[in-house]
Order: C-alpha cells, then sequence, then structure tokens
C-alpha cells in the first residue's frame, strides 16, 4: 500500500470517525428535549367579590376592559352593611373595598388586568359572599403543556426544569417547570407541565396574547451522560480557541 493510499484511508477514517460522532451528540440531544403534543398561554384569573349582599348601584367595567389594582369596579348600596352600622358595630376594613357612608360599598380590583366576565350587573342584587366578576391578571403568566414521556423520559424530568417556549410572534423564552401532574386522557398517560417565570410574562405583555393562545413548547430533560459531558468538554475547548 502505497503512502498515498494510507493518507486517503486515513482522511476517510477521520471523516467516519467525525460523521459518527455528529450524529451521536445530535441523537442525544434529541434524547434530552422533549416536545409537546399541545401547549397553551394562561394567565392568573382572580375574583372580584363582596361579603355583604346588597343591589349594584353602579358598574363601571364591562368585559373586556383592563383595570388597575385599586381602581374601584363596582358600588354596592348594602342594607346589611347599613344595619350593622346602626347597632354600633365596627365597620369590616379589607384592601378589596372600602366603606363610605356608613351602608356603600366600593368593590376594588385587587390586581391589574383585564376583566373576563361579569356576574352581577348594575341593578342586580347580589347576596353576601359572592363573586361579581372575574379578571385576568396581566402581570402573571404562565403555558400549560402536555407532553407523552416514556417511563424513562419522566424519570428524567426535575421540578425546576428549563422549558423553552416559541411564542406566535417567533420569540423564544425560557421559561422553568413549577408543576407537573399525569392525566389520563384518550386512554394514554400523559404528562402536564406548568411553567412560568418573569421572562414569559414579559415578552407576552400585550393585547394579542389572551389566554388559550397556542404556543410550541421544548422541555429539556436530564441528559447526564458520557456523550453529552465529552460533547461539553468538546465545546468548551473550542470556544477557548475561539477566544
Amino acid at each position: 500500500m502505497t503512502w498515498r493510499n494510507r493518507l486517503r484511508l486515513l482522511i476517510g477514517l477521520v471523516l467516519v470517525l467525525g460523521l459518527v460522532a455528529v450524529m451521536t451528540v445530535t441523537v442525544n440531544d434529541r434524547r434530552g428535549v422533549a416536545l409537546s403534543t399541545s401547549a397553551t398561554l394562561q394567565t392568573e384569573r382572580v375574583s372580584v367579590g363582596t361579603d355583604f349582599s346588597g343591589v349594584v348601584t353602579h358598574q363601571a367595567v364591562h368585559s373586556g376592559d383592563t383595570v388597575t389594582a385599586g381602581e374601584v369596579l363596582f358600588e354596592i348600596d348594602s342594607a346589611e352593611l347599613a344595619a350593622r352600622s346602626a347597632s354600633g358595630l365596627r365597620l369590616p376594613t379589607a384592601a378589596y373595598f372600602d366603606v363610605v357612608d356608613g351602608r356603600r360599598l366600593m368593590i376594588k380590583a385587587t390586581a391589574a388586568g383585564t376583566v373576563r366576565s361579569i356576574e352581577y350587573s348594575e341593578g342586580a342584587y347580589v347576596p353576601a359572599n359572592t363573586v361579581l366578576a372575574w379578571v385576568d391578571r396581566s402581570d402573571v403568566r404562565y403555558v400549560d403543556a402536555t407532553f407523552q414521556l416514556s417511563a424513562g423520559d419522566y424519570g428524567r424530568l426535575s421540578r425546576d426544569a428549563a422549558i423553552t417556549i416559541s411564542l406566535p410572534s417567533g420569540a423564544e423564552v425560557v421559561a422553568r417547570v413549577t408543576d407537573v401532574s399525569v392525566q389520563g386522557i384518550g386512554g394514554q398517560a400523559l404528562t402536564v407541565v406548568r411553567a412560568d417565570g418573569p421572562a414569559l410574562s414579559q415578552a407576552t405583555d400585550t393585547s394579542i396574547f389572551a389566554p388559550g393562545t397556542p404556543v410550541h413548547a421544548r422541555l429539556s430533560l436530564t441528559n447526564d451522560n458520557f456523550v453529552t459531558r465529552a460533547a461539553t468538554a468538546v465545546k468548551g475547548f473550542l470556544k477557548g480557541l475561539v477566544q
């Protein structure tokens, strides 16, 4: 065998080994990621309610309106509260309402957001301990994502795993898993993950991202093996050479 043939053989072996290494790393990287079967953007929903019965004498907002924390949304004339005031009992205090003239309740929003629904409109009588409206908070957004994980994959899911969210705008944000549950859906055991974080709330702080907006999610699984460690070491070495 001539030196030229030996050189060709050596180059061929190097190329084959390089190709095998790249394919091995690619397969290993894919093993460390799970793609969602479905995922939607959600928001924390809070109630606006009254502890006392009465008649709604003023309604300041409607479904779809944006509100700020502390904004007065309803005014209720409460005979129950008036009777309590007349008997000399101490009037209640709370962050979500003010009492005026001993009988008028000024019901306030406890958080900024969008009014999702109105349960009692102006002129209606409301019982005590009743929800008047629901508000979707604008400062707390999260993603509900469903994954079909094998038993082995589920074992590699950490409670604070990173999850990359691809938004309809094309932007990508990284959130953290805050809750995991397993549900039986359609005869299959599916893993449902909730993920949130400041970056997600900031990136979706516009009116186009309503609750239920579909997104794509990539869940990072623990992938600590020889291939991962070797690939990390090589990447670190090459990065050091470039710098």
